[in-house]
């Protein structure tokens, strides 16, 4: 846990001190795709799903034809050859509705991955309602073998901007879901999106201070951006919608961090896709620039993540199991 007087130089608790804290040495996060879908796009909770998803549920691309092994021991390959030195490393399940599966077929998945050479660790990515009690002890079982993350798809905690994205979850899922795993001890990390159309500065910190009263280990943070197949990029083109501006984001980024309690790490703060793929907005590739700017502009604001909140009112959540 970040302590509370801030020692970041970048402004922000980064995920590789939060991962040098747990592993002692520099760790990289692999991401792996599974056959599967997910039920807000076959029918069972909606049939068009969220309306950023891409045809690949944000899965990495050109790995159809590979197992998840074949998967990881290529992208390892990759990182090993980096003079950098990576030592061990995440397997990261990502695309799609990772528990729209048995808990029985997860075992099977998890199992072959602890076998893995150079595994820290599993991550698994879901949608907040599609867990049950059989997922829950499958995951409470493996995170006492291996460092285990599940990542819940919150993206905001206000209603209208999860109608307009197409969740399809309620915020109350959320919170039934992120309790069940805290109760079991599981860590976790939720996704946000800045710059949903109709929310501003104060939807954003509702978000922030909302989170630092619950205080997951981790968030994933990114700009709503359009990407190619996606029902948001027939509204783009069409002009129906507008990509935030640049600086539009690194203000509302800013925010973002001030009212973000320190403990909580923070896995990024931009998003990134394959390059046929991403259409807009453009200035969302450049991360490195991006996250310059941001240091920058949080130092010239002479703030940082967690200046604005106060921790004697965001205690960690300890809501009652009301998990089905």
């Amino acid at each position: 846990m970040a302590p509370t007087s801030f020692p970041f130089p970048e402004g922000w608790y980064p995920f590789s001190q939060y991962l040098k804290g747990i592993f002692r040495v520099k760790v990289r996060k692999i991401p792996l795709s599974l056959p599967g879908e997910c039920p807000n796009k076959d029918g069972r909770i909606g049939s068009d799903g969220c309306i950023f998803c891409d045809p690949l549920g944000s899965g990495p691309t050109n790995v159809e034809a590979l197992s998840l092994r074949e998967q990881y021991m290529k992208a390892r390959a990759h990182f090993l050859s980096d003079p950098k030195g990576v030592s061990l490393f995440l397997a990261y399940l990502q695309s799609n509705t990772n528990t729209d599966r048995s808990a029985e077929e997860l075992r099977t998945l998890m199992s072959e991955m602890l076998s893995f050479p150079d595994l820290g660790g599993i991550s698994l990515s879901t949608r907040p309602d599609c867990l049950n009690r059989d997922h829950l002890e499958l995951f409470q079982e493996y995170s006492q073998k291996v460092p285990l993350w599940i990542e819940l798809g919150l993206q905001t905690v206000h209603l209208p901007g999860l109608l307009w994205l197409r969740r399809r979850h309620s915020l109350g899922d959320f919170l039934a879901a992120f309790t069940a795993l805290q109760e079991r001890k599981i860590k976790t990390c939720v996704h946000i999106i800045l710059g949903i159309p109709g929310e501003g500065e104060r939807e954003v910190v509702d978000t922030a201070l909302f989170l630092s009263a619950l205080r997951p280990d981790t968030v994933k943070v990114h700009p709503l951006h359009v990407l190619r197949g996606s029902d948001l990029e027939r509204l783009y083109a069409s002009g129906e919608y507008t990509p935030l501006e640049r600086s539009t984001y690194l203000n509302l980024a800013v925010a973002f961090l001030e009212h973000l309690d320190p403990s909580i790490a923070v896995q990024r703060l931009t998003g990134d896709r394959e390059g046929n793929l991403f259409v807009a907005p453009l200035w969302a590739e450049r991360k490195r620039a991006l996250l310059a700017d941001l240091m920058r502009l949080l130092r010239e604001r002479k703030t940082h993540q967690g200046r604005l909140v106060d921790l004697s009112v965001h205690r960690p959540f300890r809501g009652e199991n009301s998990f089905p």
